[in-house]
């Protein structure tokens, strides 16, 4: 495995646990900070990850917009509190998110400009 694939594996694996934290910590811990914290930190490192090995990030960009645009509208459905759960666990998967999002949109815009 050379270097470049082990970030990548890094950066998925680093995903994967962010993702688990989120609907563990979503259910059960709601609205924890030291959660949000450490998934934003998993964000930035993710974030960097990729967008320094990536060559194509209008896909991530599509669906880093797509995931933090829904992350409270679960709220209405009241049957067990699900809604509440589910906008939990996208609150938190948002804080993992967001970081990631805000990096790739960086780096596109600073290749927008270098091609000009």
């Amino acid at each position: 495995m050379n270097m470049k694939q082990m970030w990548k594996w890094l950066s998925f694996l680093l995903f994967i646990v962010g993702m688990v934290f989120a609907v563990v910590g979503g259910i059960w811990w709601p609205d924890t900070a030291w959660i949000a914290m450490m998934l934003a930190i998993f964000g930035v490192i993710v974030g960097f990850i990729y967008a320094f090995s990536a060559r194509e990030i209008n896909m991530l960009l599509l669906a880093s917009i797509a995931l933090l645009v829904m992350t409270r509208t679960f709220a209405p459905i009241t049957f067990w509190d699900l809604g509440i759960k589910i906008d939990n666990i996208m609150a938190y998967f948002a804080a993992m998110v967001a970081p990631i999002a805000i990096i790739s949109a960086v780096k596109a815009l600073v290749m927008l400009g270098i091609e000009k």
